[in-house]
């Protein structure tokens, strides 16, 4: 009766130790916007994806070509991180629709005049 009882418990046991959903989600890295984000030099472009919404846009299946300025060229520009995050929202969209194109462009194969 021992026996009987410990094998019902231990079958209750691990029947409630088997967990409901797999929670494991695959994720692709090689995504423009997860690029851009982790490239330390390219912060301040980063940040301003994010307040405008682009880097959702960067998400989805393009093919996008992004002419991305590094930090170092937005403050010759004399526009820094700290000015990003107090732009108004529809001049920054203005500023950084124009870094994002739709489709695949290979700068070394453009013709340049």
């Amino acid at each position: 009766m021992k026996r009987i009882c410990i094998a019902a418990l231990m079958m209750v046991v691990s029947a409630a130790c088997e967990p409901d959903e797999d929670y494991y989600t695959d994720f692709d890295y090689s995504k423009l916007a997860y690029l851009i984000a982790d490239n330390y030099n390219l912060s301040t472009f980063s940040a301003g994806l994010k307040r405008t919404g682009f880097d959702q846009i960067l998400m989805e299946q393009g093919p996008y070509t992004v002419l991305v300025p590094s930090d170092e060229a937005f403050l010759s520009a004399g526009i820094g991180y700290d000015r990003i995050m107090t732009m108004p929202g529809s001049q920054l969209a203005n500023m950084f629709g124009y870094h994002i194109l739709d489709g695949l462009y290979e700068l070394d194969k453009l013709p340049f005049l």
